[in-house]
This record gives structure tokens, C-alpha cells and sequence, in this order.
């Protein structure tokens, strides 16, 4: 049948252990029966969601929909294990510490049963061991950690310094150290504009080390023989905030002028893959009076959920948007349109090109 691909994979559940256990001793009816009687529909549907709709699962084939009916919880999940059972794929399903109380001691039938103590201490072995397992596999991948540890920020800063070395010599700087006080008062228009120039590019490149290179021996430098005004450090180029816009409210009252405002649009994704613009309408007719203008379906070719852009009227953009008006499990945003690609053959002053 092959390796398991599931034997790493652990899932932690009180109610799929008790019906794991019990499925082994009895036919699905039973089970069943048992199994409504002694858990809620919420534990159903918590078992359900952990086992059934579990991505790191191999082979799981996910129900068409997550049941509210605690029936059709237990026939989703008792479908999976015996599926996954028969194909030798069923992951480690364990009990946390916390949760022993809630399984039962024994079977459910109603009468007493002299192998209740047995099939209670079976249990807990197996599950004692399914935890060990686990633990084991954790420990094992604690001590491999510990014996090749990354290396820290400062070894990583050192070993780039130490294999593309910059040097930064500031000549100017140097020559005017020599000079005598009479001799610099004298220094001619020329020079100090070069040392000007000088300055300037070694606080640029100081500014750029500090906003994301790795080389520690040129920021060493650079803070060595930078300049000590503080006017030369100042960020350039920052960006003014925007003004606040205003928006309009009047509404023209004459016959043959509308004034319509553009539409906004809604990103809705994470549907179901087989939903069609139609479902969309249908469902936003539904559950509000929102007017929807257009609906498009954006799927790419390998999506494996479903995605559209809808359209509506401005002023009902953040009534459209409310969550209650959208299916569990979906998520909605503003749809931000994509900026047009640039032509490579126009000119950047925006002029046509001469033929």
C-alpha cells in the first residue's frame, strides 16, 4: 500500500478520537447513535471542520459544504475515516490532557458492559502513544536546531563586511586637517566647492548604508568622517499628505440634468469556484437593496476559488460592503484596478515619437 503520507501529520480531538475508538468495535449505526447521543452540534461541527476541511490532510475529499446539521457532521466525518482507512492515509488523531474528562468511560448502550474497563484502558494507550510519537518527532527537531544554529545578525553583518570591503577615504578632509588656521582662511572658491561636493556624497552614501545595506566597514567609515551639521542629515524629498477631499452633496432638482457619480468596486473573493456572476446578483438582491451596476469574474486559470469585481453605486459603497450581506467564510475589499503598462517606444515628455 506504500508509506503513509500522513504519519507526521497530528490532530488534536476529542470527539474524532471517541468516534475513531468506537468504530473499531462497532457497525456506523451504533456509532452514530452513540456518537449524537454523547457529543453537541458544535463539537460535531468543530470535529468536522479539524478532520474534513484540514489542508495539511492528505486525501481528504472536503464535504460540499459546512453542515449545521449535526447528522450530516458525523456522516462527513465518519465518510473521511473510513476513506482515509482504507487507503492507509489516516493521520494521528489525539486527546489533549485538558480534554480527557469529556470522552466517555465506555459505550453508550444503555446497559452495563463487562469490557468497558478494557476498551477504556485499550484506548487510552493507544492514544498515550499516538502523543509520544509525537512528542518524540518535536524533540528530535528541538535537538537538530540546537546543533547547527543560524547565524546571528552581527556574524552575518561581519562575513558581508569581510567579503566586499569599500573603503571611504575622505581626502579633503585629511589634507585640511594639515593645514594650518592661516591657511584655510585662504582656501580658494574652487576647493571649497570640491570639498562641498565631497560632503555631500559621503553623507549620501552614509544615508544609504543606514537605509538598507549590509556593508558594515563603509558605514563605519562613513560615520567616522562624516560632517557634524545637522542640517546634512535631513531626509530629502519627503512626501506632502495629501488634502483631505470633499465630497459633494447636491442633488439637481432640474429635468434633464443627472449628475452621476463613478461607480466604486468590490473585490469579492474566496467563493466557491463553480459561482457565476448571476449567484452574485442573486445574492446581493438577497440580502440588501443595493443596486449592482456590473459583475465580472476574475479567476486566473490555475484558481481554486472564485473571484469577482462588483460594480455599484458610490454613495452605497460601504452599505454593499457590510459583512452580514456576504456568505460565511468570504471575503470582500475595494477592488483596486491595475495602472495601464507604460509603452516603451513614447518618448517620457509624453510627445509622439517623429517617423
Amino acid at each position: 500500500m506504500g508509506e503513509n503520507p500522513n504519519k507526521n501529520t497530528v490532530i488534536e480531538d476529542y470527539v474524532l478520537s471517541t468516534i475513531l475508538s468506537w468504530h473499531a468495535l462497532r457497525d456506523k449505526e451504533a456509532v452514530k447513535k452513540a456518537t449524537l447521543d454523547t457529543f453537541d452540534k458544535s463539537e460535531l461541527q468543530a470535529a468536522m471542520k479539524a478532520f474534513c476541511f484540514n489542508k495539511s490532510v492528505v486525501g481528504v475529499v472536503e464535504p460540499a459544504s459546512t453542515h449545521r446539521n449535526a447528522d450530516l457532521c458525523f456522516d462527513a466525518i465518519y465518510a473521511q475515516i473510513v476513506s482515509l482507512d482504507a487507503h492507509g492515509q489516516m493521520p494521528s488523531i489525539v486527546i489533549g490532557y485538558k480534554d480527557l474528562f469529556k470522552v466517555p468511560r465506555s459505550f453508550p448502550t444503555g446497559e452495563a458492559s463487562s469490557d468497558s474497563s478494557e476498551e477504556r484502558l485499550s484506548f487510552l494507550e493507544r492514544s498515550l502513544t499516538r502523543i509520544l510519537s509525537q512528542n518524540d518527532l518535536i524533540m528530535k527537531e528541538l535537538l537538530d536546531f540546537k546543533k547547527t544554529p543560524p547565524p546571528s545578525f552581527r556574524q552575518i553583518v561581519s562575513q558581508q563586511a569581510q567579503s566586499q570591503p569599500v573603503p571611504f577615504v575622505n581626502s579633503t578632509a585629511q589634507e585640511r586637517n594639515h593645514t594650518s588656521a592661516q591657511e584655510r582662511n585662504h582656501i580658494s572658491a574652487q576647493e571649497r566647492n570640491h570639498t562641498s561636493v565631497t560632503l555631500e556624497s559621503g553623507n549620501r552614501a552614509v544615508q544609504n548604508m543606514i537605509n538598507g545595506s549590509s556593508n558594515a566597514a563603509v558605514l563605519v567609515e562613513a560615520v567616522a568622517h562624516g560632517s557634524n551639521s545637522n542640517d546634512q542629515w535631513k531626509t530629502q524629498n519627503r512626501r506632502r499628505p495629501r488634502p483631505k477631499a470633499i465630497q459633494g452633496s447636491y442633488k439637481s432638482q432640474a429635468a434633464g440634468h443627472t449628475w452621476s457619480a463613478a461607480p466604486r468596486d468590490i473585490f469579492v473573493y474566496h467563493a466557491d469556484i463553480e459561482t457565476t456572476t448571476e449567484d452574485i446578483k442573486t445574492l446581493i438582491a438577497e440580502t440588501s437593496k443595493v443596486n449592482v451596476l456590473q459583475v465580472e469574474k476574475k479567476n486566473h486559470a490555475d484558481a481554486y476559488y472564485g473571484s469577482f469585481r462588483v460594480s455599484v453605486r458610490r454613495n452605497e459603497f460601504e452599505e454593499a460592503t457590510k459583512p452580514e450581506y456576504w456568505p460565511d467564510g468570504w471575503s470582500i475589499r475595494e477592488y483596486f484596478r491595475p495602472r495601464p503598462k507604460k509603452d516603451s517606444n513614447q518618448p517620457a515628455n509624453g510627445s509622439v515619437p517623429h517617423t
